[in-house]
Order: C-alpha cells, then structure tokens, then sequence
C-alpha cells in the first residue's frame, strides 16, 4: 500500500491523460465512438460512487466493454486502467465484478488481460508505478507513466485515462465524502 500522500505526484503525472477519448481521425464513426466512450466513462463513475450497487455498475461497464477497435478495444483498455486504480485505492472488491461483467462484451484477448487485472495480476510498468510511488521516486513514477502510455497503439493512454479519473473522481469523494 501507498500513503496517501503518494497519490498527489500520481495525480499529476496522469492528469494529461484524464480527457478520454481522444480522436485518433476526424470521422463520423470515431465521433460517434468518443461520444459513447465519453458517456460510458461518465456512467462508470457514477457507479462507482457508494453506496455501490452491482447491477448499476455491471449495466455500466458493459457500455464500455469491447467499444472500439483493436486487439484490445479502447473501452477495454479503459477498464482496465479503472481496475488498477481500484487496486490502489484498496477497493479489491469492485474489479471482479468489472472484468465479469465485461466479459461477454469482448474479445477472449481482453477478458483475458481483464480477467488477470481483476486478481491483481498487471503488466510491469505498473508495478514500477507503484513502487516509485511507494518510494516516494517522482522522476520514476513519470517515466512508468510515460513507459505505460507507450503500450500498443493506444492501449497504454487508454488504460491512463481509467486510471486517471477513477483516481481524480473516486479518492477525491471518499477524501471529501462527496462527489
């Protein structure tokens, strides 16, 4: 576990990260995907906010769940960023119930990797997140951002962008008890 303290250099290295999606090109279908991502994430962290009801929060992540294109969709790789910071903000209870309800919504490959996230099984540069986080290393936490956000063709800022709201939206209600 990270003090809390540790949170607020993680806050800012993933800050450039939080308006998701972005338009990779200017086309009515990649408009038409942003505005559903866009909605999605929104919904998602509604759900998120307790008193925590399962079914809101299934309904609310299979908006997102295999919404765009790719090996892993965008809407997946999203997720996936939500459930790491689900994991550091100790809430291990929520990220089963994630990568279930995603599930039937997409690709064996990211059920998979979703799957794995849910049991805290992530790829390196998080966990170097974490441990320059832990060790309270600024420069190393923005080179892991940095190494994440260079994953596949945009999975790794996709992931950023979950990560990076559900940290800005969930610590941020459960510091201040509102939301």
């Amino acid at each position: 576990s990270i003090p809390d303290s540790s949170l607020q250099p993680i806050l800012a290295a993933v800050q450039p990260y939080a308006d998701w999606p972005t338009l990779a090109e200017d086309t009515p279908v990649a408009r038409q995907m942003a505005k559903q991502a866009r909605a999605g994430a929104l919904n998602l962290m509604a759900a998120l906010r307790p008193p925590f009801d399962g079914a809101h929060l299934s309904a609310a992540v299979q908006k997102l769940a295999g919404l765009g294109q790719g090996l892993t969709p965008a809407g997946d790789d999203y997720l996936l960023g939500v459930i790491a910071a689900l994991w550091l903000l100790h809430q291990t209870d929520l990220p089963p119930v994630i990568a279930d309800a995603a599930l039937p919504k997409t690709s064996i490959l990211s059920g998979a990797f979703l799957q794995a996230a849910a049991r805290g099984e992530f790829m390196e540069p998080w966990h170097a997140l974490i441990s320059a986080a832990k060790n309270g290393e600024d420069a190393q936490i923005i080179a892991a951002v940095q190494w994440i956000a260079d994953f596949g063709a945009s999975s790794g800022t996709d992931s950023l962008a979950g990560f990076a709201q559900t940290l800005v939206n969930f610590s941020t209600g459960q510091r201040t008890g509102q939301y």
